[in-house]
């Protein structure tokens, strides 16, 4: 997986459902890792089937590229994208679904020898893709104050580098010191940060392994309301 840890983004079906999901993934990688490819369909199934008998996998599916660009989570395009490993589910009333997303650009220069292609990441791990319980209209990112210098410049480059975003200051100093919020909508980011989900944000992110981001964002291209896209 992608050394950036888990990256968020849409409407939040509340941080409970992430964590649920984050659950669910580390459930499967723990199982994949013990098996070859040919044998991963089968082991996630009983996998999935162990935890939630209402999650379905299909191996061949996963993460449109349409989707995956107009979560707006990336600011270069990919020249090359694949996806596989679709899992969906609901929790209570909150449907989700999240897949392997390996995303890459490329770059080419001109050698003594010739054209060389060189082809890099954007992205290689999972997103996580769920409805949220509030409607808005602009856009919000939050994003741990915790990560290395050189994950923060690759955020930089491929991630919110668009619009006209200012930093949000809170009013959970404990959460401002741990965390950096930008916004287009500085009353907007204050109606979706509660402080019970600026609480849980905080104590998912201890527990978790990886990093936590989370960028609140309405795609009205795609017809899909409010999303939460999500990465490790």
């Amino acid at each position: 997986m992608g050394a950036l840890g888990v990256i968020v983004a849409g409407i939040l079906l509340g941080i409970c459902g992430i964590g649920y999901g984050i659950y669910v993934l580390y459930a499967i990688s723990e199982k994949e890792t013990s098996y070859k490819d040919r044998y991963k369909r089968d082991v996630i199934g009983a996998t999935l089937a162990s935890i939630d008998a209402n999650l379905t996998f299909d191996h061949y599916k996963g993460i449109l590229e349409p989707e995956f660009r107009y979560s707006q989570l990336f600011s270069t395009t990919p020249d090359r994208y694949s996806t596989e490993d679709l899992v969906v589910g609901k929790l209570d009333k909150t449907g989700f679904y999240f897949a392997e997303v390996h995303a890459e650009y490329k770059t080419e220069t001109q050698t003594k020898n010739g054209r060389q292609v060189s082809w890099h990441d954007i992205l290689k791990g999972i997103i996580f893709v769920a409805d949220f319980n509030k409607h808005f209209n602009g856009i919000t990112i939050v994003r741990p104050k915790s990560m290395s210098a050189s994950i923060s410049a690759w955020f930089s480059k491929n991630v919110f580098s668009f619009g006209d975003k200012s930093v949000v200051q809170l009013e959970n100093d404990a959460f401002n010191k741990d965390f950096v919020v930008y916004s287009s909508d500085q009353i907007e980011a204050r109606y979706i940060l509660t402080p019970a989900l600026m609480e849980r944000i905080a104590d998912l992110n201890k527990r978790s392994a990886y990093h936590v981001s989370l960028s609140f964002i309405v795609v009205r291209e795609l017809d899909l309301n409010t999303r939460i896209w999500t990465k490790r």
